[in-house]
Parts: structure tokens; sequence; C-alpha cells
């Protein structure tokens, strides 16, 4: 009965472990280009205050 318990407690473990991983996966493959398309946007938001400083940098070449 002992080794039984000790199999089921395990055959647990691991499908836990195995969700988790799983969710973690899912989770990356979400926030990834979530986090992707947050970095653009606060390039573009940014555009304008940096339009000025470009604008020199294209005269001065």
């Amino acid at each position: 009965a002992e080794a039984l318990h000790r199999a089921l407690v395990q055959e647990r473990d691991d499908a836990v472990e195995a969700l988790a991983a799983e969710r973690h996966h899912a989770a990356a493959a979400v926030f990834g280009p979530l986090r992707a398309l947050r970095e653009v946007l606060a390039e573009i938001a940014a555009a304008p205050a940096r339009a000025p400083a470009l604008a020199n940098d294209a005269r001065d070449e």
C-alpha cells in the first residue's frame, strides 16, 4: 500500500510540474509579443520629442 501511495504521489507531482511548465510556455507565448509591442509603442510615443534632434542630426550630415 505504501509503494502504491508513493507512486500515486509521484505521478501527481509529475503532472503538476508538467502543467506548470505548460502554463509558463503559454504565458511566454502571449506576453513576449505583448512586451515587444509595448516597446514599439513607447518608441512611437517618444518619436515627437526626438524629432528636432533627429532633424538636427540629418542637417549636420
